[in-house]
């Protein structure tokens, strides 16, 4: 049964006849009024869903967000779905969501076992248990992609900056953001120019550049920007939704005492088979923290605008410099024959280079190998990794921390002693997860206060 109820009610009447509202000292008449309705729906809205690329023959995660837009609190509501002409399914969620909330769920869909595209929709069958009448008003749409070969897929944002530039900061702080909001996709390089950061190997990707700072993704011409954070972010998600065709990994070790030169591993597969194929490998060498030099600052005091605080730091900033290039092996264009021209679907290539480090490098402790996979026809970069290089010489070793001793057991590195962090390691550089760790020799990475430890160890 609905009822009218006021909310408010301000007498307004004026007490001097004859005297005009304008002129009367009060307010004039306000009635709010609302309707209650012991049937009305518990109005809640499906935002969105998301878009998915999955592999052939493993389930996925169907991510959305609903929305509440009623004053009657929502304790649950189910999602249910059809991916194409297939049987679908439905789930509960609980929650406790007043106006204007949002709920972002997510449901485990079964898997595909053929190739193709697909339509997913996806809508709200009921809220707080009973039945929506209006099931399919509020319906959402996306895509989901079924391939035989997902790979990981990074995208690579190569900057020109330079020390001597006063609007450098902004392509500072757009990478710094990137690498932190996407540290598992996006892949910064600062190409300094004209100052003492310049890697002459690099040179090549200066000529796509006209202003400072200017960025480049993947090496598309089309891409070509001044790196504000907005632009950068709606670049990289273009590229990373379109995923790849191709997949890199790379591993990196010293091959001498001296940590002069470093083997590097780049393995490629490919979801489909080619002939006379042409694409090529070159690695880059980053160098995080480097000291000793001052940026340009034209954010100072805050006259050109905020810019992620150097707004608050003077004109001419002393500072570390993170993810300069020190140099491109072999070349910046890459190295012939570092894939072959016939490839097989899924078979997975090696290439192996030996690259000798510059003299300029401050800290080893501080450097990551990148290797950049390059469609040669094209020139872009369709696809990339990153891997840490560990530096012995540059560290304490364990055994000099008498109260730190590092152990396995049952496939788990363990540490007795006080510390702040551990990190594991295989010895060809990849960072690892500190769980069934196979029988091989391992590097352990132990923080303790302002020291830095390694023991090598094997399981």
């Amino acid at each position: 049964m609905k009822k009218l109820y006021l909310l408010s009610l301000i007498s307004c009447l004026s007490l001097l006849q004859g005297v005009a509202f304008a002129q009367s000292p009060w307010s004039p008449l306000c009635i709010r009024a609302g309707i209650e309705d012991d049937d009305m729906p518990d109005n809640l809205n499906l935002i969105s869903i998301e878009d998915c690329k999955v592999k052939t023959g493993e389930s996925f995660t169907l991510t959305g967000v609903v929305k509440s837009m009623t004053a009657i609190p929502v304790t649950s509501y189910e999602i249910k779905y059809v991916v194409g002409d297939r049987e679908g399914g439905s789930q509960t969620f609980e929650t406790a969501l007043n106006i204007n909330m949002l709920d972002t769920f997510r449901i485990e869909v079964p898997a595909i076992y053929e190739n193709g595209e697909y339509t997913m929709q996806a809508d709200i069958s009921k809220v707080n248990g009973k039945a929506v009448d209006h099931e399919g008003n509020n319906a959402k749409q996306s895509i989901v992609i079924c391939k035989e070969f997902i790979f990981p897929y990074k995208v690579v944002v190569e900057e020109g900056t330079g020390t001597w530039c006063g609007w450098c900061p902004m392509g500072i702080v757009s990478m710094r953001e990137m690498k932190k909001k996407y540290p598992d996709s996006f892949i910064g390089i600062a190409a300094h120019y004209n100052d003492p950061l310049m890697p002459n190997s690099y040179s090549p990707i200066f000529d796509y550049f006209i202003n400072f700072p200017s960025c480049i993704v993947n090496r598309n011409k089309k891409l070509v920007f001044s790196p504000s954070f907005e632009k950068l972010e709606e670049a990289f998600l273009s590229k990373l939704d379109k995923g790849t065709d191709a997949g890199i990994t790379v591993t990196a070790r010293y091959t001498s005492d001296a940590q002069k030169t470093v083997e590097v591993n780049a393995n490629t597969m490919f979801d489909h088979s080619m002939g006379n194929a042409a694409y090529s490998i070159a690695f880059v060498v980053l160098e995080n923290g480097v000291t000793g030099y001052k940026q340009t600052n034209a954010y100072a005091g805050g006259r050109n605008g905020k810019m992620g605080g150097f707004e608050n730091l003077p004109g001419s900033v002393k500072m570390d410099f993170d993810d300069v290039a020190r140099g491109i092996y072999k070349s910046y264009t890459g190295t012939l024959k570092s894939v072959p021209t016939q490839i097989i679907k899924g078979e997975a290539y090696t290439y192996t280079y030996e690259l000798t480090l510059p003299d300029e490098i401050q800290n080893k402790g501080n450097l990551e190998i990148v290797a950049l996979l390059i469609k040669s026809t094209t020139k872009e970069i369709v696809n990339a990794d990153k891997v840490k290089l560990i530096a012995l010489t540059d560290v304490e070793q364990v055994q000099e921390h008498s109260d730190i001793s590092v152990f396995a057991e049952d496939g788990i590195i363990k540490i007795n002693g006080d510390y702040d962090s551990m990190q594991i390691y295989t010895t060809e550089g990849k960072e690892i997860a500190n769980s069934q760790l196979n029988s091989r020799v391992y590097l352990v990475r132990i923080v303790a206060g302002n020291h830095i430890y390694i023991k090598k160890i094997a399981l």
